[in-house]
């Protein structure tokens, strides 16, 4: 089993207008190798946008799993 945390942090400045957004995730992912060929993968994120004007804030949760074969 392999885990993998991560986080970021970005502002967007909106030219000719007084917006400044904030954003911000939040994620870890890992990986179970339940054979050399079959790998299973999983991730959970987790971002906000935070705006410096009202109605344009966001929250977003998302996820995935997978299952990988290589050889």
């Amino acid at each position: 089993m392999v885990g993998t945390p991560r986080s970021g942090y970005g502002q967007d400045r909106f030219v000719g207008t007084s917006r400044i957004d904030d954003r911000v995730f939040v994620a870890g992912g890992g990986v179970h190798k339940l054979t050399r060929t079959v790998h299973l993968e999983s991730d959970v994120r987790a971002g906000w946008t935070r705006s410096n004007l009202p109605m344009n804030n966001v929250l977003a949760l998302t996820g995935s799993f997978g299952v990988r074969v290589q050889s």
